[in-house]
């Protein structure tokens, strides 16, 4: 009997291409296996206002990882299905400090596509792979297989039973990937789900 799998992907430089958008081709490839019954779903650190921007055309029938595992929301209702929030000490702990060290303003990380930074505060425990692990019970899968392209997908192939790089990816996360699949302009995601989803792989 096959087991049941999630598939899940990283969104930027790995199912979105340099133009930042998922091909048509992906699109029709992606779409077609969901329709057939393939568990799907994108985890990002974008919100899902941003995601869905650039994911136009991608089944909206799909829950969804965003802001890097704090939330797991349905794309088509926006119910949230899963979300780890601070806690009241964790708040106060980060309110404290903030305070005491006279800091309002921190940039840490540059908004997408524009100039802004901003200062990503998170509880511990959300992240990609913690939200991977609760949807993996929620869709009552047996396995994991990941796809990403940088350093801060190393946490989520660490809890796939196979990960795969983009070839576009960052060296150092291939070491930790199962294998590398063509790049994100090469359609790697959707060529891989095409080829395997019918296989154990």
């Amino acid at each position: 009997m096959r087991q049941e799998t999630l598939y899940v992907s990283d969104l930027d430089g790995t199912l979105l291409n340099s133009r930042d958008e998922i091909s048509p081709h992906s699109l029709r490839i992606i779409n077609g296996l969901i329709e057939k019954g393939m568990k799907f779903t994108y985890a990002t650190a974008r919100s899902l206002s941003s995601a869905s921007k650039v994911t136009r055309g991608l089944s909206l029938h799909i829950p969804v990882i965003i802001y890097n595992g704090a939330f797991i929301r349905e794309a088509d209702t926006e119910k949230t299905l899963y979300s780890v929030r601070f806690s009241e000490e964790e708040q106060k702990y980060i309110e404290n400090f903030l305070e005491g060290a006279g800091l309002f303003r921190i940039t840490l990380q540059q908004e997408l596509y524009r100039p802004e930074y901003w200062l990503e505060i998170m509880p511990a425990k959300a992240s990609k792979a913690e939200a991977i692990r609760e949807l993996k019970k929620l869709w009552r899968c047996e396995r994991i297989v990941s796809f990403g392209d940088s350093m801060n997908d190393i946490p989520m192939f660490s809890v796939s039973d196979k990960a795969y790089a983009v070839e576009n990816a960052v060296e150092e996360l291939k070491k930790y990937a199962s294998g590398t699949i063509p790049s994100n302009d090469d359609d790697g995601v959707a060529e891989f789900l095409q080829k395997r989803f019918f296989t154990s792989d």
